[in-house]
């Protein structure tokens, strides 16, 4: 599931059941975990074409981005973006 307001409604939608079917219950607690990625992307603010890391976040010519495999940090995909 992608739909992160959805995935919040459910786990309160079930405990809200479970407190009005069981009785005594005061707290039902269900917790939902983050959907584990496959490749993650890297952005670097670079200060030129030559690679150069820029010193500030805002305002820069371009970002390298790089996509990771999660399992083993193997580069998928490179591109840099304007």
């Amino acid at each position: 599931m992608t739909d992160v307001p959805q995935a919040h409604h459910i786990p309160t939608a079930l405990e809200n059941t479970i407190r009005s079917k069981v009785p005594h219950i005061d707290r039902a607690l269900i917790h939902t975990e983050p959907m584990r990625k496959e490749t993650w992307r890297v952005a670097v603010p670079l200060q030129d074409t030559g690679h150069q890391v820029a010193d500030k976040f805002g305002m820069v010519p371009l970002f390298a981005t790089c996509d990771v495999r999660a399992e083993n940090g193997g580069v998928v995909h490179e591109e840099d973006l304007p």
